[in-house]
C-alpha cells in the first residue's frame, strides 16, 4: 500500500489517510485527514460571522449549530452538512440527495463525525463552505456528493401554511425507527436540549407584542378556570 508523509504532523501514513484532491500532484492533499480536520475546526474561532442574511429570529445568533461529515465504511468523505439537534441522523431516514440515499441503501448505517459544534448558524455556514471546498465535490474531482457548495441553508426560515400542509400530508402513515425515536428523546431530555427549549421560550416571549401577551394571558386564565372546574372538590 502506498504511503505518504503528512506535511503537518510529519507522520508517515497510508495514502487512504489523506483526502483526495485532483489539483495536487499525487491526487491527495498534503496533510493527513486528522490534521486537516483539526485545522478546519480551529480556522474560524474568534472570527466574525458573515452577514449574508438578516436574522429572522434569535435562533441564528445562538451557538448551537454544528458541521458534520458522513463517510463511507472505508473512511472516504461522502457528505458535509450543518444542523442542530439530531439533524445529522435524519439522512438515514430519507434524503433528496440521490447519491447519499444510494449509499445508505447499500451500506446501511454510515459513520458520521461531528467535525465542529457550538457555532452560530452563520459560523456553521462559513465552516461548511470551507470544508466542502477543501475536500472537494464530485463535480470538481473530489469525493463529496453534496449538490451545492454549501452555506446556502437558513435556519429560522419562514415556512408558508401551504408548505406545512403538504409536508404534513406526505408524512402521514410513516413510522420513525426505534433508534430515531430514542435519539430524539435523548436529545430533548439532555441538559443541552432543556436549555435550548428555555432559550427558545424566552426569545419567543420577548418577540410578542403587548396585545399578544394580553391575549395569551386571557387564554391561560380561561384554561386554568376550566381545569379547576373539572377537579373534584
Amino acid at each position: 500500500m502506498a504511503r505518504k508523509v503528512c506535511s503537518k504532523c510529519g507522520s508517515e501514513k497510508p495514502r487512504s489517510e489523506f483526502y483526495k484532491n485532483a489539483e495536487c500532484r499525487d491526487g491527495h492533499r498534503p496533510e493527513c485527514k486528522r490534521c486537516f480536520l483539526n485545522y478546519m475546526a480551529n480556522r474560524y474561532d474568534g472570527r466574525p460571522p458573515r452577514e449574508r442574511f438578516a436574522p429572522r429570529s434569535g435562533a441564528e445568533l445562538e451557538p448551537i449549530s454544528y458541521v458534520y461529515l458522513i463517510k463511507l465504511p472505508d473512511g472516504t468523505p461522502l457528505y458535509v452538512g450543518k444542523g442542530r439537534g439530531i439533524r445529522y441522523l435524519r439522512h438515514a431516514k430519507g434524503t433528496h440527495n440521490k447519491s447519499l440515499a444510494a449509499a445508505f441503501a447499500k451500506f446501511g448505517d454510515l459513520p458520521i463525525e461531528l467535525v465542529k459544534w457550538g457555532m452560530t448558524d452563520d459560523g456553521a455556514c462559513l465552516f461548511e463552505r470551507e470544508l466542502i471546498a477543501k475536500i472537494g465535490r464530485v463535480a470538481h474531482g473530489g469525493p463529496l456528493v453534496n449538490m451545492t457548495d454549501g452555506g446556502n441553508g437558513l435556519a429560522g426560515a419562514i415556512i408558508s401554511e401551504e408548505t406545512r400542509r403538504r409536508r404534513s400530508i406526505a408524512r402521514r402513515g410513516k413510522k420513525m425507527s426505534p433508534e430515531y425515536c430514542a435519539a430524539m428523546k435523548a436529545a430533548a431530555s439532555s441538559p443541552e436540549g432543556r436549555e435550548r427549549r428555555r432559550r427558545s421560550a424566552l426569545q419567543w416571549h420577548a418577540s410578542m407584542t403587548d396585545q399578544q401577551k394580553r391575549d395569551r394571558s386571557v387564554l391561560i386564565s380561561k384554561a386554568t378556570i376550566e381545569a379547576m372546574r373539572g377537579r373534584p372538590s
